[in-house]
């Protein structure tokens, strides 16, 4: 490999039994790492890209940088049946001719993320912004997450998969409000030494754009997926259980209950209030 990387070569290097010349990757292709990526279960119930199984066309990688000439790479191979893409997800490095890949995993999601690699100490994570919520329609719900990969032995494992946007609705879900409520989160994440910090913070608005409800929390993440803390910020009380507080709203936004269940009060939980 020599100056510039062309695409035909970096579906070579990840996979050796890509035929360059015809531009065909075969359906049963293994990885240079030897894993059979397409037995994953994600590819399960999905269709080629493409009219033929296995061809391949410039354009079907999605490109993320990094510093010391890493690259993530996601292979668009396959659709699914509500318009989203699977994948192969590699990391690799191409220097003085030499090409390098580190890890291969899968990656199912829309078909235009954003790919990047984010430092962690000596780590290095793969992560993969989905959009959902750039140019909505008003009042539609939606959803963007991040997902969180780690390169291990050969192998780009799934950390995490954090919401970054979600936007959802309820009818008469507050106390004293009637009609439409809007339920908004935003996350930030900050990329630690040794963890993933994420602050959550959790509005409801009514029809009229007023502030009914607000919540933040931050919650923590580390490279083995164990240890985390949490600690409620602007709240009233602190939430049961960990991480996101999306789980508590979603039992706002539940269709209420009805006959003996709405009368027992049981079965909800409350978002926290805004520490005033």
């Amino acid at each position: 490999m020599q100056g510039a990387v062309r695409e035909p070569e970096y579906w070579k290097l990840v996979f050796p039994g890509f035929a360059e010349r015809r531009m065909y990757l075969p359906p049963d292709a293994l990885a240079c790492t030897g894993a059979a990526v397409f037995q994953d279960p994600a590819f399960a119930g999905v269709s080629p890209v493409h009219e033929e199984a296995g061809a391949v066309k410039e354009g079907d990688i999605i490109y993320g940088g990094g510093g010391a000439q890493l690259k993530l790479l996601w292979f668009q191979t396959h659709r699914t049946s509500d318009g989203g893409v699977v994948g192969p997800l590699a990391m690799v490095r191409v220097a003085d001719g030499v090409g390098e890949v580190y890890a291969v995993g899968v990656h199912r999601g829309r078909a235009q993320p954003r790919l990047s690699l984010q430092r962690m100490g000596p780590e290095v994570l793969a992560a993969v912004l989905d959009e959902g919520c750039v140019g909505r329609t008003e009042g539609q719900p939606c959803e963007s997450t991040v997902t969180l990969y780690r390169p291990f032995h050969g192998e780009m494992r799934q950390l995490e998969q954090i919401a970054v946007e979600r936007v959802a609705f309820g009818e008469d879900s507050e106390p004293g409000v009637i009609g439409r409520i809007e339920y908004r989160l935003v996350s930030s994440i900050d990329y630690k030494e040794d963890r993933v910090v994420i602050l959550e913070q959790i509005t409801a608005t009514d029809s009229e754009q007023r502030e009914v409800r607000h919540a933040e929390v931050e919650y923590t993440r580390t490279l083995g997926g164990g240890a985390e803390t949490k600690s409620a910020v602007h709240s009233g009380e602190e939430p049961t259980g960990t991480g996101s507080l999306w789980p508590l709203v979603v039992t706002r936004i539940s269709p209420p209950k009805t006959g003996a269940e709405s009368s027992s009060g049981e079965g909800s939980e409350d978002l926290p209030e805004s520490g005033d």
